[in-house]
């Protein structure tokens, strides 16, 4: 296909925001300008105030217009048979995203109210796999829909259905929901905004003072300011829940929102991950469900909010799910990353054993309360000994005891489920295809209660789902299920640890070292006592390096049939498992003047975290093993094997 450019209406782009702008700084700068214009007449330093404002308004302004101006010139859109390339840029800045067709995950076409109507514009917004998704931004064209349909003709000829031919659901939020909803979104901020306006008079009256006509009218204008914008957003934000369609066709997903802003969207079956359902306590009082349909990639995830059936459309989505090829490409380039030392290894497991997903094993299992309560009775004397502890210690053990009773876990032929319910519902489904990595933990209390612990990653859900203190017994036939059999090794590596390897890894810890050492030291003319830290940091350090002998001479790295697994611990067991095509890459790092390093491979399925400012970060899924040795030769190695 010959490449296509298209740009953006300059009078969408330009000067509709312009328009927006003069408004916004019409209220905000003009109000106070024109006060002090007035005052200036009885207070004339009132007036250098005025040209103030004005001058930096206009400085502002200016800065605005240049940027728009700058940004639309920059701003274009090229259109490849496989590949969509947005360029943009500021003043002195350049820009551009490249999008692969066959990973896309999600496509919607927004059409501002005012904008569409003042200029028949609209934007389109499409979004890929990968780490945390690439998206491409088609802002402010003319003639949307007809651009919304050539896109969904440019990804039927990369291999995507799009045919629409059998509708096999179709639902609407329910009212009573939505209803919920807007009262809890809308008019609790209204009742929260009145109480911070009414405060001060209710709090003057409450004092003994009079209410006259003057603080009669400031309450009745407050309640005017405040209540008629919250009703009037109450009442959109309403009918914006409720004109609200999700569609599930045999070859994608379909939704339609929005009242005055129109909102359509697609998502193509071939790339959704799985759906799952969540309730909260009133979902639950009505038996409503919120769909979370999860994309490849992570954070590729689309909530449907409010629906009577959404048990029944999350299983739809799912049986179709497991039915569709997977059209994302799980290589480092198709999410436009490169690391010098990564070698592309999912397009070259061609030779490696297909891997079987076992459909035989189902059953419905909980988790061991028993072994819960035995590892956190560990505590016990902790609590005791410090008494203020130990309320919360116990109330600690009950919220323990009650999650678990009330947690499920649904081993399917085809699929692995979580269920929870108390007073939210959350039930997450895994379908075993799209499971890349398995992580298998154990400790001294699971091998005397003989449980186990697995945690799954699977593409674009951005989360796991952990089985908790499950039978032991059960854990081979878990692993069958995302294709990990018991197969002969082709290839093991073990680390090699010593003193000086895990110097170079961690150059600066020999100087924390030694600054802790002879700081000790030189502390003991103030004070006999300061002899304990030295004292204890070689004690610490001989037992850190004695642990890490131990365990690393116990680990190990292999090649099997299907993929890779690894393995550490002692006390503290901890098995990874991977198929190969589930790997995008692996990476290595040369430790500083020594030939050992870590090997990691990047395996598909990122996770979403969400930090102590309560931002959410995509972190990579990877499997790592510290102190190869040769490790320069590792990824080349590892990349003959896969193939």
């Amino acid at each position: 296909m010959e490449q296509y450019e298209l740009t953006p209406n300059k009078n969408a782009y330009v000067k509709w925001p312009l328009i927006q702008y003069f408004i916004l700084t019409g209220i905000v700068f003009g109000i106070p300008i024109l006060i002090t214009l007035i005052g200036g007449t009885f207070l004339p330093f009132l007036l250098f105030i005025s040209i103030g404002l004005f001058l930096l308004w206009a400085l502002i302004t200016s800065f605005v217009v240049i940027s728009l101006n700058a940004r639309f010139k920059k701003e274009r859109y090229l259109f490849f048979g496989e590949k969509i390339e947005c360029k943009s840029g500021g003043i002195i800045s350049d820009a551009e995203t490249e999008l692969m067709m066959k990973n896309v995950t999600h496509v919607k076409i927004v059409r501002p109210w005012l904008e569409n109507k003042f200029f028949g514009t609209g934007s389109i917004h499409i979004q890929s796999a990968g780490s945390g998704g690439t998206e491409a931004h088609i802002k402010h064209i003319d003639n949307p829909e007809k651009f919304y349909g050539w896109i969904q003709k440019l990804l039927k000829q990369n291999g995507f259905s799009l045919t629409q031919k059998e509708l096999l659901r179709e639902e609407k939020p329910n009212p009573l929901g939505v209803f919920f909803e807007t009262i809890g979104s809308v008019v609790g901020f209204g009742f929260f905004a009145l109480y911070v306006l009414l405060e001060p008079a209710l709090d003057m009256i409450s004092k003994g003072g009079t209410m006259n006509i003057g603080v009669l009218l400031l309450m009745l204008a407050i309640l005017l300011i405040v209540g008629v914008p919250v009703t009037l957003i109450a009442i959109f934000r309403y009918l914006d829940l409720k004109n609200r369609t999700y569609k599930v066709f045999s070859d994608m997903v379909t939704y339609n929102e929005g009242f005055l802003n129109k909102h359509d969207a697609f998502i193509p079956v071939e790339n959704v991950s799985d759906a799952e359902t969540t309730q909260n306590i009133i979902d639950r009082i009505f038996s409503l469900y919120d769909v979370k349909v999860s994309c490849q990639g992570a954070g590729q995830e689309i909530l449907f909010k409010n629906l009577k059936n959404g048990k029944e459309m999350a299983a739809s989505i799912d049986k179709l799910v497991s039915n569709k090829k997977v059209l994302v490409a799980k290589k480092e380039e198709a999410e436009n990353k490169t690391v010098s030392t990564t070698k592309n290894v999912a397009e070259k497991t061609n030779s490696a054993v297909k891997a079987k997903f076992d459909t035989t094993f189902t059953g419905e299992f909980k988790p061991s309360i028993k072994r819960a309560m035995i590892g956190l009775l560990s505590f016990a004397p902790l609590a005791i000994i410090i008494f203020p502890l130990l309320p919360i210690y116990i109330i600690g053990l009950i919220v323990r005891a009650i999650t678990l009773s009330v947690t499920t876990y649904h081993v399917k032929k085809e699929s692995i489920e979580y269920d929870y319910k108390l007073l939210r519902a959350v039930t997450t489904e895994f379908t075993n295809d799209r499971i890349t990595r398995a992580t298998v933990k154990r400790n001294p209390f699971d091998y005397w209660m003989k449980t186990a612990t697995v945690e799954f990653w699977s593409i674009g859900s951005g989360s796991n789902i952990k089985y908790q203190y499950i039978p032991q017994e059960i854990v081979p036939q878990l692993l069958a299920k995302i294709g990990v059999q018991p197969t002969d090794v082709s290839y093991e590596v073990k680390p090699k640890y010593s003193v000086f390897t895990s110097m170079a890894r961690n150059p600066l810890a020999p100087l924390f070292f030694f600054a802790l050492f002879f700081g000790g030291i030189f502390a003991t003319i103030w004070s006999v006592w300061f002899a304990a830290v030295p004292i204890l940091l070689v004690l610490f350090t001989l037992a850190n390096i004695i642990w890490s002998v131990i365990v690393y001479k116990r680990a190990y790295l292999r090649c099997t049939g299907e993929g890779v697994e690894s393995f550490i611990g002692i006390i503290f067991k901890t098995w990874d498992y991977a198929l190969y095509d589930n790997i995008k890459g692996i990476r290595t790092k040369k430790y500083l003047a020594s030939k050992k390093g870590m090997i990691s491979f990047n395996v598909a399925g990122e996770s979403i975290q969400t930090t102590q400012k309560g931002q959410q970060v995509t972190t990579n899924n990877e499997i790592h093993m510290p102190y190869i040795p040769e490790i320069q030769n590792k990824d080349e190695l590892f990349d003959t094997i896969f193939t």
